[in-house]
């Protein structure tokens, strides 16, 4: 436990070093702005006014895009350059030495710094320094959500254009190979009909019409010849 994390930590109860190795704990849980555990039927708590909503929504848009501090909290590292920019909003990362707590013990009371809670703030402080991220659950920004913020892009940058969705090369080729294998009664049927309006009479049509015609006109001619011939028959019998 030899990470300056934790050693700041610490150095806010007035402890330089670790309580005993041999605080086992029922149950240890950090939630914004409390420490609470069991140990020895006991029950403690360690509180800390955790940062508030609307000041880590303005700490937000500093904090994005800084990908570098992503990677130190992955790696179990408290970026030394993180605490400045609390301090430039006015507010605390960590707890300073005589920082007003709140601690809770159901064996000792209020206020006091027995063993229990001395167990309670060394405990905090091992896993603190394996997991920096421990700090920020406790000030009261999931530490996931931290990393989430930090791994994108800063306020205003460039979006990138949404991706076209891919093509399936065989879905396209059965696509066109349904289009084109579709009953050719179809295409005969839409061709005929088209053929019907711009096509010209037939020849032969125009040739039996006019044959029709003629023969018409040369049987009204025999019929006037024979009125003439019978007439003329009529008066020469006379």
């Amino acid at each position: 436990m030899k990470t300056w994390w934790a050693q700041k930590w610490l150095a806010a109860f007035g402890a330089d070093a670790p309580g005993p190795a041999d605080d086992v704990f029922e149950f240890f849980t950090v939630e914004p702005g409390e420490i609470k555990a069991k140990r020895d039927q006991c029950f403690v708590k360690i509180a800390w006014p955790a940062i508030p909503g609307e000041s880590w929504e303005a700490l937000r848009k500093e904090m994005k895009g800084r990908a570098i501090w992503a990677a130190k909290l992955m790696s179990g590292e408290m970026p030394e350059t993180l605490e400045p920019l609390f301090q430039g909003k006015g507010l605390k990362l960590f707890p300073e030495a005589g920082e007003t707590f709140r601690l809770v013990c159901s064996e000792d009371g209020e206020s006091v710094f027995c063993r229990h809670v001395s167990a309670a703030v060394s405990r905090f402080a091992r896993d603190f320094s394996e997991s920096p991220l421990l700090l920020f659950d406790f000030r009261g920004k999931k530490g996931a959500d931290l990393l989430r913020e930090l791994h994108n892009a800063p306020v205003g940058g460039p979006r990138q254009a949404p991706r076209p969705e891919p093509v399936n090369p065989a879905s396209e080729q059965s696509g066109r190979a349904a289009h084109f294998w579709k009953p050719a009664v179809e295409v005969r049927g839409l061709a005929s009909r088209a053929l019907e309006k711009v096509q010209p009479a037939r020849p032969w049509e125009k040739r039996s019409a006019g044959k029709e015609a003629s023969a018409a006109l040369m049987e009204k001619a025999g019929q006037k010849r024979g009125a003439l011939l019978d007439d003329t028959k009529r008066r020469l019998s006379r």
